[in-house]
């Protein structure tokens, strides 16, 4: 996972929000931007998901572990979608 320095007013999500300025402000103290390469994992098993993100690009998939150990997807994520 690599932090990036975006600016708020060029993300999408800021489009989405329609943020005041003053919030803009407040939503700029609190937000981090991240990418992710392809098969990287955002967390590990058993963690708790590390605040609310929202996909610019790409696809994310939320996955499990069933109890033969076999991985499968729970939910898949796609682009402008907020995951809470």
């Amino acid at each position: 996972m690599v932090k990036t320095n975006k600016d708020i007013e060029k993300s999408e999500l800021y489009k989405i929000l329609d943020l005041s300025q003053e919030e803009v402000s407040e939503f700029r103290n609190n937000i981090s931007f991240i990418k992710l390469e392809i098969g990287q994992k955002l967390n590990k098993f058993g963690e708790v998901i590390p605040g609310v993100f929202f996909i610019e690009e790409g696809e994310m998939r939320l996955l499990s572990i069933d109890k033969s150990k076999e991985i499968f997807t729970i939910e898949k994520f796609s682009k402008k979608q907020l995951i809470i």
